[in-house]
């Protein structure tokens, strides 16, 4: 009786490699032809978006937000912060 269920276990562990196996080729084959944009999507899916997060300067957007914010501190439109005004704040907030 043993020896059935060794068997059984056996079998299931060389269909799961087996599987395994063909899965992992057919990733390869699959990564081997795909695109950039394929590839990208594949990486941030895996790797939690950590690509797309590296490109934030080809965020427009940000990009002119930025600017605008530049803008306001150096005319004067906005005073900004000093860095001990920054820690006040920041403190005050964790309290």
């Amino acid at each position: 009786m043993l020896d059935i269920y060794k068997n059984i276990v056996l079998n299931l562990l060389k269909q799961h490699i087996m599987d395994t196996t063909i899965i992992r080729k057919e990733l390869v084959d699959y990564i081997t032809l795909a695109n950039e944009e394929k590839i990208i999507a594949i990486y941030d899916l895996i790797l939690g978006g950590s690509i797309n997060n590296a490109k934030w300067f080809d965020d427009k957007g940000l990009i002119k937000e930025l600017e605008k914010r530049s803008a306001n501190l150096t005319s004067g439109i906005d005073p900004g912060l000093t860095v001990e005004e920054s820690k006040q704040r920041i403190e005050s907030l964790l309290k």
